[in-house]
């Protein structure tokens, strides 16, 4: 089953990524719209994103809406609703693009008045575990990034796509 939460309404996108904080939640594949994916190819100067919509796994979103750290978790990041949908709308208005691995490009938000910074991970090309065959972008994690200093002097020059 796919779910569609459009990010461009920002309180009924709040409103549908609640349930999927309870260990109860729907699994399923989600698809979100309204990402400006691919207007991020603008910012880096050539055609990174080919599609523009992201998609995610349910699973995925619960482990990043638990406590930090719960039960020993490192992907346990501890954000809300909110912040995962503000954390989408401010792709556009990236402060740092950058490839993080083979596929995957890590993406750094400014968060929203008293919210740290944001670090969205993005794979190219992926699928999700119902769809084996797809080639989608696939959102890996968000989470809240600090040391910005620290990973500015660790990251290579290629490796960077677009500062701010």
């Amino acid at each position: 089953m796919k779910r569609v939460i459009n990010i461009g309404n920002r309180k009924q996108a709040c409103k549908d990524l609640e349930p999927f904080r309870s260990k109860h939640y729907e699994a399923c594949d989600i698809e979100f719209t309204n990402v400006s994916l691919t207007k991020i190819n603008d910012l880096v100067g050539f055609r990174l994103f080919r599609k523009s919509g992201l998609f995610v796994r349910s699973s995925t979103l619960w482990e990043i809406m638990q406590p930090v750290g719960q039960g020993g978790k490192h992907h346990h990041h501890g954000l809300q609703p909110n912040e995962i949908v503000d954390a989408l709308a401010s792709l556009i208005d990236s402060i740092l693009i950058y490839k993080s691995h083979s596929n995957r490009y890590a993406v750094l938000v400014s968060g929203k008045a008293n919210h740290p910074v944001l670090m969205v991970v993005i794979e190219l090309h992926a699928s999700l575990e119902n769809n084996r065959n797809a080639d989608i972008n696939k959102l890996v994690t968000i989470y809240p990034k600090d040391n910005l200093n620290k990973l500015g002097s660790s990251l290579l020059e290629k490796e960077v796509l677009y500062k701010k």
